[in-house]
């Protein structure tokens, strides 16, 4: 971290400690923020090349809850199916807005996604969802369900940082 020097009066300055803001420098483990859709290369090939990812969601009340979920694309939107009667679920329901963070640990590489969610249970675009889960992953293929049975969300990212990716 850089400490630069700001002006007395700037909004953000810090009088009392010199008016001195730390201002980051760019480096290859610090954060790449691409914002609205501009989810790059590097972190579309990293997304999919793991399964498992840590979905945060928020209740009405801003109670947090965070569980492992398995995931997979659909274009730049992430798509996870859910079960009736839990507690992501029921966030979801109250404040459609969720993070989660695909990450690996030696070195340290992840991509963190924050996002509006949709919440798809029927209908055509149920069906295409249902399909891109069948043919990621053989547990879902050889455990299918259908319409009705498990709701599918599709988060579309509106803040995306990465770093080591």
């Amino acid at each position: 971290m850089v400490w630069k020097p700001r002006k007395a009066g700037v909004p953000g300055s810090n009088p009392g400690r010199g008016s001195l803001l730390p201002q980051l420098r760019p480096r290859t483990l610090l954060p790449t923020c691409v914002h609205l859709y501009g989810v790059n290369r590097k972190q579309v090939a990293f997304l999919n090349k793991r399964d498992v990812c840590r979905l945060a969601t928020a209740s009405k009340n801003s109670v947090p809850h965070v569980i492992p979920v398995v995931y997979a694309l659909d274009g730049q939107k992430i798509i996870i199916a859910i079960d009736y009667g839990t507690k992501k679920l029921k966030n979801l329901r109250e404040n459609p807005q969720a993070s989660l963070v695909v990450d690996d640990y030696g070195p340290n590489r992840a991509v963190f996604v924050q996002g509006a969610c949709t919440i798809v249970e029927r209908g055509p675009e149920y069906l295409r969802l249902l399909g891109i889960l069948f043919k990621k992953f053989e547990f879902y293929r050889k455990h299918p369900w259908g319409e009705g049975e498990s709701p599918i969300i599709s988060i579309t990212p509106l803040h995306v940082v990465s770093w080591g990716v």
